[in-house]
């Protein structure tokens, strides 16, 4: 909708939409909020929530955004999912993946290719409930060398200076 303030006519083109569809991928230690114990006292990790929570399906998606006739779904698990997206240079890139593989493949993936100015946002950086959206996007940033910014809302945000 805030597209369609700046350009009336505007139905979603040039924008990728890109999900599993079936919901979180499978969490790993990067991920723990906290840690429990099995009958052998090994410790073992706890997430906040389980592979397949927020699952919806395509469907349903597609009929929400009904008025957005040009946008491009993209159904899969990251990281394989990006071989079917377009080559060239991304201007926006938001990450809400909750996970720290998925988050850090994201970036992995979309960094090189930003354009110039470009940005890519983190939807859950501080994210008490998934920790590793945080360590997957400050774990890349700190490989790369690059700084970023988070916002009172928990939100980072990363500006290409290339």
């Amino acid at each position: 909708r805030i597209a369609q303030m700046r350009q009336t006519n505007w139905k979603g083109d040039n924008y990728h939409l890109i999900d599993s569809f079936k919901g979180l991928s499978q969490p790993d230690v990067n991920d723990a909020i906290g840690f429990s114990s099995d009958p052998t006292g090994k410790e073992i990790p706890v997430a906040s929530h389980q592979p397949g929570a927020f699952a919806t399906s395509l469907e349903d998606v597609r009929e929400n955004l009904n008025d957005f006739k040009n946008l491009i779904f993209h159904k899969g698990w990251i990281p394989e999912v990006f071989k079917w997206l377009p080559e060239g240079k991304w201007s926006f890139v938001h990450i809400d993946v909750d996970l720290y593989k998925p988050t850090f493949d994201t970036l992995n993936f979309f960094y090189p290719r930003m354009a110039p100015g470009g940005i890519i946002i983190n939807d859950d950086f501080e994210s008490p409930l998934f920790p590793g959206g945080g360590s997957g996007w400050t774990d890349f940033f700190n490989r790369v060398n690059k700084p970023f910014v988070v916002f009172d809302s928990g939100q980072a945000v990363f500006v290409n200076d290339l």
